[in-house]
Parts: structure tokens; C-alpha cells; sequence
């Protein structure tokens, strides 16, 4: 565990606690503790359920949410319909 101004040294960042006025963030203190706690630990990764985004807002705001998920589903769900558009219209115009 090192700071972040360590670890990014010259290169530019950008923090985002984007939940903060949704989710009040907990103690600094218990965030630390919280993220000690998993040190170490292999985790199963879902982009649905247990995904970066997740772990994070867990760790600050005791709640894993995560907007990648609705991205990854919208996403999925066009990339289904435009799969199948080109199945699906061949078929129409036969009949």
C-alpha cells in the first residue's frame, strides 16, 4: 500500500468518487481497514456482480455498485439485437 501520488508519480490522474452525494463515503480509517482485510485474497471477477467498480464503492461506501454493469448489459443487449437483425429480417421478407 503505498500513496497515490507515489505509485502515479508525474503522470496525471483524475480521483472519482462519483457516488459521494448518493452513498455517504465512511471513515477514511474503516476504508483502510476494510481494503487491509482482503490483502492477499484471490476473488472470483463478474462483470455483473463482483466487478472492479463493485470492490472499490464497497470499500468506500460499505455498498458494491457499479455502472459498468448497466454499460456491459445495454451494450450486450444491442450487440444481440444487431447479431440477430440480419437473421431475423431475411426470414420476415420470405413470407
Amino acid at each position: 500500500m503505498q500513496p497515490l501520488k507515489d505509485v502515479v508519480g508525474n503522470d496525471t490522474y483524475r480521483i472519482n468518487n462519483k457516488y459521494d452525494e448518493t452513498y455517504p463515503p465512511l471513515p477514511m480509517e474503516e476504508v483502510m481497514q476494510r481494503s487491509e482485510i482482503v490483502i492477499g485474497q484471490e476473488v472470483d471477477y463478474d462483470i455483473l456482480v463482483n466487478n472492479c467498480e463493485h470492490f472499490v464503492t464497497l470499500l468506500r461506501y460499505g455498498e458494491g455498485v457499479s455502472e459498468q454493469r448497466g454499460r456491459f448489459l445495454t451494450k450486450s443487449t444491442l450487440g444481440s439485437f444487431a447479431f440477430f437483425l440480419p437473421i431475423v429480417a431475411p426470414i420476415q421478407l420470405q413470407h
